[in-house]
């Protein structure tokens, strides 16, 4: 039980990485931006960058 912890600790932050990382760029690929909480109007929604942010383009 003590090893399946410490490999979840570990390995958490390192695989949640790329992935919010992959979000940003696929944002800015996409000519987005990446918005904290909301899209600012006219900008729309359109996709995420991570887990509390938004992909906004407009």
């Amino acid at each position: 039980t003590l090893n399946f912890f410490f490999v979840t600790i570990v390995l958490s932050p390192c695989v949640s990485f790329p992935v919010e990382i992959g979000g940003i760029l696929e944002c800015r690929r996409r000519r987005g931006y990446c918005s904290f909480g909301r899209c600012i109007p006219p900008a729309i929604p359109i996709g995420r960058c991570t887990g509390q942010t938004i992909c906004c383009r407009g």
